[in-house]
């Protein structure tokens, strides 16, 4: 028997062992109950045991017992089999995992911060398993996933993004994205980790003091998510924000220090049945009756762009949304593009609507090396738009190494002097 045949039987022998034992013990706790964490260092406890009597029992065999590694390894698989995301927890716990991809149980690959990809061991040992890990894990997070559904996409506890198809693909797809950058919730953490210059970070705090409206723009995980958050961590205490999310990126609500009055609105899908579904255009809507200082759309794709941008034209200025784009120029007309297709407005009048709603916008971009930076800031003209062309004027564009660099363009004299009130010095070069 292989050394893998013989470590996979054992593990299922230390699974049913450890099931057994914990129902056992839930049996005779006399009402006492253990929270996941006690019942986790229980059942690693119960685990030690009986791997001392695995050991125990092959060195009466005259044969080698399992080395510390092996021991530790099959530990550490099991708990996390009987308490978490199975073999995926192995990959959430790395902090340089960006990305899980898997093509059905087995054809697994991680995607790192510094941009190396690598093919690792399996997330289940068949499809039908990956598929109930995935329904087990949506009901942990409190959403649907019918045995009927095609499609989840939902956070996890810690944050992470997961999407997965099913029926719809010849094996079940999970992507699995973390916001490893999640930690990095204020400018100066992006000033240190070489994000955004000192100088690039004084202009954008005083966008956000002086209430300007401003749409953070880039591709996919470009780091737009990273830079709104930051941006919003200089939001005034005192000051009633409502965010409006399809999962909790962005997440304001759970620093009650820093952001005390956050009213979080998440959306959610429709059931088997295709009832129940509440999207964001509803949502942004709902915002603007919630009594707002500001909203922050967490991602702009459709509908909700015309209540957002009604916000920031209303008197809620100083409010905030990203959107996919591969540059700060062509961000309004994305957004633009969004309220046509809501078959609301012409192409003209929703240029028009977004040059007279948005002040800024500040677009981030990321190498091939995994390495993210902010790489423009564009100001759109207080003129508005004529015809199919929105005035704007580029004050940072990328330099040679991509990072945004002042172009000697001149803000306009109005908005200069309010982020001059809001205590911005300009830093001339």
């Amino acid at each position: 028997m292989s050394t893998d045949t013989a470590a996979g039987g054992l593990r299922a022998v230390l699974r049913e062992r450890l099931t057994r034992e914990l129902l056992a013990t839930r049996s005779t706790a006399e009402g006492l109950v253990l929270d996941r964490e006690d019942e986790r260092l229980l059942a690693g406890s119960l685990l030690q045991r009986a791997l001392s009597d695995h050991a125990a029992a092959r060195l009466r065999d005259g044969q080698q017992p399992l080395t510390q590694t092996e021991e530790d390894e099959l530990v550490r698989d099991v708990l996390a089999e009987a308490f978490g995301s199975g073999t995926l927890d192995l990959y959430l716990a790395d902090p340089t995992v960006t990305d899980v991809i898997a093509h059905g149980c087995d054809v697994v690959h991680v995607v790192h911060a510094d941009g190396r990809r690598r093919r690792v061991p399996a997330l289940a040992e068949s499809d039908d398993e990956l598929v109930d890990l995935v329904r087990t894990l949506a009901r942990e997070s409190g959403a649907r996933f019918d045995v009927a559904g095609v499609e989840a996409n939902f956070a996890l506890a810690d944050g992470s993004r997961l999407f997965a198809a099913v029926g719809v693909s010849p094996r079940p797809v999970v992507v699995v994205r973390r916001h490893h950058l999640a930690e990095l919730s204020s400018l100066a953490d992006l000033v240190r980790v070489g994000m955004v210059s000192k100088e690039l970070a004084e202009l954008l705090r005083a966008l956000v003091r002086a209430r300007q409206n401003v749409i953070v723009s880039g591709g996919t995980q470009a780091g737009k998510t990273t830079l709104c958050r930051a941006l919003c961590h200089e939001i005034p205490a005192e000051e009633h924000v409502v965010t409006v999310e399809d999962t909790y990126e962005l997440a304001l609500h759970r620093d009650r220090d820093r952001h005390p009055m956050v009213t979080p609105l998440l959306g959610r899908p429709a059931n088997t049945e295709g009832a129940g579904e509440v999207t964001l255009a509803q949502l942004t809507r709902m915002a603007l009756r919630a009594s707002p200082d500001r909203v922050v759309v967490g991602e702009v794709r459709g509908p909700e762009v015309i209540p957002m941008l009604d916000a920031m034209s209303q008197g809620n200025d100083g409010s905030m949304g990203t959107v996919h784009a591969s540059s700060s120029r062509a961000a309004p007309t994305r957004l633009a593009s969004y309220a046509v297709r809501a078959g609301q407005l012409r192409l003209e009048e929703a240029l028009f609507v977004v040059a007279t709603a948005v002040d800024f916008v500040v677009h981030v971009a990321r190498d091939a090396d995994g390495t993210r930076r902010v790489a423009s800031v564009r100001e759109i003209s207080a003129a508005g738009s004529e015809g199919l062309v929105i005035s704007s004027a580029e004050l940072y564009a990328p330099g040679p190494d991509g990072r945004a660099e002042p172009t000697g363009v001149p803000m306009s004299v109005d908005r200069a002097e309010m982020l001059r009130r809001a205590g911005y010095r300009w830093a001339r070069r």
